[in-house]
């Protein structure tokens, strides 16, 4: 399987006194058409929407808060393919490897984790500009714009 095309949106909530504070947001999409647009990129973003999901997934009747506001949302940060798979991974390292500490059984299930979400080719496999030397040997934005 390879990728077509996606689209993440991922939203940070803190729970506190009956109320579901919105702190973090960021989407995650990719553009091959922009010729301004880093292919891969993420947007800072509100993402308050996503709290009826968190709601509705742990059955809490809080009140939903944005507390989030970015100044500029037009900004795009140049980033790894980040389709829902890759941002479980990110979520599940920054929550338990990145703590510190982190075991071997808990490096087992992480594994397993990356394992289990590697069963298909990320889009850059047709992207001729990130297949040729020298953006195959370096990670550097400047090679990541068509």
């Amino acid at each position: 399987m390879k990728t077509k095309s996606f689209g993440t949106e991922m939203g940070y909530f803190r729970r506190r006194n009956s109320r579901l504070e919105h702190i973090y947001g960021v989407h995650f999409d990719l553009d091959e058409a922009k010729p301004g647009h880093p292919v891969f990129h993420a947007q800072v973003s509100s993402q308050s929407r996503l709290g009826e999901s968190v709601r509705e997934l742990y059955r809490l009747e809080d009140e939903i808060v944005n507390e989030f506001s970015p100044k500029l949302g037009n900004i795009r940060i140049p980033s790894a393919q980040m389709d829902v798979f890759s941002v479980v991974i990110q979520i599940c390292a920054d929550h338990h490897l990145a703590l510190g500490g982190a075991g071997a059984p808990v490096k087992a299930e992480f594994d397993k984790i990356r394992q289990t979400n590697s069963f298909f080719l990320g889009a850059a496999h047709r992207m001729p500009f990130l297949n040729s030397p020298p953006a195959t040997g370096c990670y550097r934005s400047a090679h990541w714009y068509g």
